[in-house]
């Protein structure tokens, strides 16, 4: 079962997934800024803040790489406020929804695999 899954090609997925949460982010930080200025800042800050959180802890060039259970806290939190944020937005629940779920089994199966 393990050559099976090792097969299926997870990286591209969890690729678009990257994207998605940093886009969801940029939109939850505009509509959520104070101001047309604020929503542009946040709009900006949010999603730089997560690569950066990405890049330093879970990417597979991790600076500092981190446990697994830190990898999976650190993809928790950018996965979980992506979703959060696109639910919040109140036209986006069923998406945020989806993005949650296809986050959450992509995850479990990259680190499934991974071991």
């Amino acid at each position: 079962m393990t050559e099976v899954l090792e097969k299926i090609n997870n990286p591209p997925v969890r690729a678009v997934l990257e994207i998605c949460a940093l886009v969801s982010l940029g939109l939850v930080g505009f509509q959520f800024g104070p101001g047309l200025i604020g929503s542009l800042v946040f709009a900006a800050l949010l999603p730089v803040a997560a690569a950066v959180a990405w890049a330093m802890f879970c990417s597979p060039k991790a600076t500092m790489p981190l446990s697994l259970a830190g990898r999976i806290t650190v993809e928790a939190v950018i996965f979980g406020c992506a979703a959060v944020g696109l639910a919040l937005t109140g036209r986006l629940i069923l998406i945020g929804g989806l993005f949650a779920i296809v986050a959450l089994l992509s995850g479990a199966f990259k680190h499934y695999i991974d071991g």
